[in-house]
């Protein structure tokens, strides 16, 4: 998961390192306001997920607080590389004499923290990797000893810095270091890593992404706005620990597995159909085991895909195992009764399946018994509703 630049800067400035003035707005009056506060000329920086803000257009500079609202009000609400722009970062402008580029990461063959350094440091240093590798400095680190400023020295010094940077820039290593072993990290970048004019080292930029598998470890930090592209129903999905991806079709699809829900859409386009969704209901539903817990799971899942206004027909496909068929009846039921009417083809195979199809029969549905049968009437039935 990828944290927000200002999120990044926050944990920097947490473990000792130096981080611009600045404020988060969602508002233009915001930022003519923090950039009055600030005074002088100000960055403004689009809080997005994504890379290469800066020639985007998603870093701009205004020279007073009427320019930096005019800016804020032009970003906010736009779209950049597909990502919707709903915070900036009003940061105060920094006297650059020098940039570096400071790194970490895991190295795939080694398996260990990888630690990297340049004097090349700002929005080329990707050109710099590929066309003058020898200017990223590189050093392994042996996580039993950890990461100490001496370190961060050694491989500044190997690059050709001297002086006072030196000591700033070995405890700039060693609190980035920090940093990324406690948030399970696996990026932690500060690009650029900047010295001003006054001798100050300071992190104008952070890149964290932190592993998936950790997130419980980070409360503070939810995936809520961080997946690129994800829609509001994929979004309400994931919070009800549902798997769900929208499609662009008009047959809403529902049941368990996996594999039978990739089969189900495959089928659906083969006989000349287009899914609207696919959801595999199958492991939780599993795990919850029985009664009013799996009734509820498949009735959350039926409003899911009906809240789905494409949706004009109901396919839904269950070959039950450890679900119960009754059970998944009732919850289908609620469901429907819970949505908007739409067309509903329901084919329900496995464990208690006559238990399952009594109670649907006695709601007024039927079930087929054969899947290519039910996935053909669905088809057709999109066919002529759409």
């Amino acid at each position: 998961m990828r944290l927000f630049e200002y999120e990044g800067k926050k944990i920097l400035k947490d473990y000792g390192l130096k981080i611009p003035k600045g404020e988060i707005v969602t508002t233009p009056t915001e930022a003519e306001a923090v950039a009055k506060y600030l005074g002088g000329r100000v960055a403004i920086k689009s809080q997005v997920l994504v890379g290469g803000r800066g020639k985007a257009g998603g870093v701009q500079f205004a020279d007073n607080p009427e320019k930096a609202k005019k800016i804020a009000a032009s970003l906010l609400g736009s779209t950049l590389k597909g990502e919707v722009i709903k915070k900036l970062l009003v940061e105060e402008c920094l006297k650059i004499r020098q940039e570096y580029y400071l790194g970490l990461t895991i190295d795939p063959v080694a398996g260990q923290p990888l630690l990297m350094f340049s004097r090349e440091g700002g929005v080329d240093i990707e050109e710099v990797n590929i066309r003058t590798p020898e200017k990223i400095g590189r050093m392994l680190i042996n996580v039993c000893e950890g990461l100490h400023p001496y370190s961060g020295r050694q491989l500044a010094r190997q690059m050709g810095i001297t002086g006072k940077a030196l000591i700033d820039i070995g405890l700039a290593t060693a609190g980035l270091y920090q940093a990324f072993r406690d948030f399970d990290a696996i990026i932690a970048e500060i690009n650029p890593l900047v010295l001003t004019e006054e001798g100050l080292l300071i992190a104008a930029d952070s890149k964290f992404e932190l592993d998936d598998d950790a997130l419980y470890r980070h409360p503070d930090f939810t995936v809520n706005d961080r997946i690129e592209g994800e829609t509001d129903l994929e979004k309400r999905a994931r919070q009800l620990g549902i798997k769900y991806v929208e499609l662009d079709g008009n047959i809403g699809i529902a049941g368990n597995g996996a594999g039978l829900m990739m089969t189900t859409v495959d089928m659906v386009e083969r006989f000349g159909g287009k899914a609207a969704n696919f959801v595999d209901g199958g492991g939780a539903g599993a795990k919850g085991g029985s009664g009013e817990g799996a009734i509820n799971w498949w009735d959350n899942i039926i409003q899911l895909v009906l809240a789905n206004p494409k949706v004009k027909v109901l396919l839904f496909n269950m070959l039950s195992g450890n679900n119960r068929g009754d059970e998944v009846a009732q919850g289908l039921i609620r469901g429907l009764r819970n949505s908007r009417s739409v067309p509903v083809v329901i084919r329900l195979s496995g464990t208690r399946q006559e238990e399952g199809r009594a109670i649907l029969r006695q709601a007024g549905y039927t079930s087929y018994d054969s899947m290519e049968e039910a996935i053909q009437a669905a088809v057709t039935l999109a066919q002529e509703v759409d």
